[in-house]
């Protein structure tokens, strides 16, 4: 393994925030919204954080179980169609520590799961963030989980189920959840490419005295000294400060518009997710 790896990933798709979100489900009550795994628990349940606006699900895991343990929350959603269409929403845990797993999938009314995305690396926070999940893609910092995909026709996606795991047994462990939308995406799957992508034969750094890159690194301390010695180095041959985000902060739209520093590995910085997995870089 690679102690350091430093990758510039260029632009190559534009954000796509042209129209405001679809509203699918506001979280500020419980109408439409059911405790699914997890619900026969000995302490579980699902409640409005009403400070919040949100739901929380929270339960604990059964002691002496062997392997994970999962909860969820089934969300009916107004029928609606996801080609072209990114689901968004917010979430965050008061138990990162325990909350290991985020699972999002998205249902027809048949009951085949058209959509599903995975991630067993700690995505959920105690800080609340926003998770853009694009169709057919890895995005958000979740894997797109094709094998639990049964049917490709998501013009009529009727329900959502978000899933919040441990692999601890006898924890209490919890998702809070919030604002869940729709936005239009144009991010697209190798297979409906049909042209061919234009070339970026330049990294830009800096431009006219201001920043066109930025730097993405993990959240730990060793890192953060390695970001600030790149980003010192940058500003002593051009005079201007590079801005330095954690892989948690920045954003797919963020990654999508400019030039990137990521530092790491697909081990410590999520950033790397999309080019890891589609084999633009080995990092790991």
């Amino acid at each position: 393994m690679r102690s350091l790896i430093i990758f510039a990933l260029i632009a190559v798709v534009v954000p796509c925030l042209a129209q405001q979100p679809g509203g699918l489900h506001s979280c500020d009550a419980l109408e439409g919204l059911s405790l699914d795994l997890g619900k026969n628990w000995e302490r579980s349940g699902i409640e409005i954080v009403a400070d919040a606006g949100a739901v929380r699900l929270y339960g604990t895991s059964p002691a002496g179980h062997e392997g994970n343990s999962y909860l969820s929350a089934r969300v009916a959603i107004p029928s609606t169609d996801f080609d072209g269409q990114a689901l968004v929403f917010d979430a965050s845990t008061s138990t990162p520590a325990e909350a290991q797993a985020l699972y999002v999938r998205g249902f027809d009314a048949e009951g085949n799961c058209v959509m599903s995305w995975t991630s067993w690396s700690g995505q959920l926070r105690a800080s609340k963030k926003t998770y853009t999940l694009h169709t057919g893609l890895p995005s958000g910092g979740l894997a797109w989980e094709s094998d639990s995909v049964k049917s490709d026709d998501r013009s009529a996606v009727t329900s959502l189920v978000f899933y919040v795991g441990t692999h601890n047994a006898g924890v209490e462990f919890d998702m809070v959840l919030d604002n869940i939308r729709v936005e239009e995406s144009t991010k697209q799957t190798f297979g409906e490419v049909t042209e061919p992508k234009l070339l970026y034969p330049d990294t830009t750094l800096v431009e006219g005295g201001e920043a066109r890159a930025i730097i993405v690194a993990p959240r730990d301390a060793e890192w953060a000294a390695v970001a600030a010695d790149v980003a010192a180095a940058i500003e002593e041959a051009t005079g201007v400060a590079l801005p330095i985000l954690t892989d948690d902060e920045v954003t797919d739209e963020q990654l999508a518009a400019t030039n990137a520093i990521v530092i790491g590995s697909i081990i410590n910085n999520m950033a790397l997710l999309y080019p890891y997995s589609h084999q633009l870089t080995f990092a790991d």
